[in-house]
């Protein structure tokens, strides 16, 4: 069998990115229908039959940040009038290191979500490592593992970005709730996706498979935590 490399991927996304137009629509409509198999079915070569991965991903991934930026509302907090407790701490040092432990919490929880999305894009090639790890005595190598992550995270962006907007503009639903049912949703679907693509069946493959899913979405909470981590740092000195 001809195994797919990363030269061939960049090859397929040149040679068809000026057909932005052409068969994404059925793709969309593939993914929702079969899942895995079209992850499955372009790895082992059918690669005219589907809108190239990259080039899906990557234009899902536009679409994501604009929906992401345009729901995003800036929101100015003062600190020391939230938690009015810091000035009531005696020792100067204390008090200034309370306060600062409080406006990194709060720096954080605005890099989260602002960058949010920009982590999850870079989520993709961990997502894919982990359950590459997983299931490397299987047939497909890790950039195969890869295609079909850039199919399944581009998916469920896809429809994130719908939900961001229709929850922006017309439905106002609390974000926090629909973050949880988003996320439960998005195990369900990586688990049947990856189920279809590896064609496992039984309670003991499928139950691995939902470890995975869990996995591949906890490499975006740790790669989030990351930027995080290294903006609170920078900001710091």
């Amino acid at each position: 069998m001809h195994r797919l490399s990363l030269h061939e991927v960049g090859h397929e996304t040149i040679h068809y990115f000026t057909h932005a137009d052409k068969g994404i629509f059925q793709l969309v409509r593939d993914l929702v229908v079969k899942g895995g198999t079209v992850a499955r079915e372009f790895v082992l070569g059918k690669r005219k039959k589907y809108f190239p991965p990259l080039n899906f991903f990557l234009l899902v991934a536009a679409l994501y940040v604009f929906a992401s930026h345009v729901s995003y509302v800036r929101q100015t907090h003062d600190v020391r009038k939230e938690h009015p407790e810091i000035a009531k701490i005696e020792d100067p040092v204390t008090r200034e290191k309370t306060y600062m432990a409080y406006e990194r919490q709060r720096v954080g929880i605005e890099f989260a979500i602002y960058y949010g999305n920009y982590a999850l894009m870079l989520t993709l090639p961990f997502a894919a490592f982990v359950l590459w790890l997983m299931y490397r005595k299987n047939v497909f190598n890790y950039t195969e593992h890869l295609v079909a992550n850039m199919y399944m995270w581009g998916f469920c962006m896809l429809l994130s970005s719908v939900s961001i907007l229709l929850g922006h503009y017309f439905l106002h639903y609390d974000a926090n709730i629909g973050f949880m049912i988003f996320l439960l949703f998005q195990i369900c679907y990586f688990t049947w996706f990856y189920k279809r693509f590896l064609q496992k069946s039984g309670f003991w493959p499928t139950a691995k498979l939902v470890l995975g899913s869990v996995l591949a979405i906890s490499s975006w909470f740790v790669v989030l935590g990351l930027g995080v981590t290294v903006y609170i740092m920078i900001g710091m000195f």
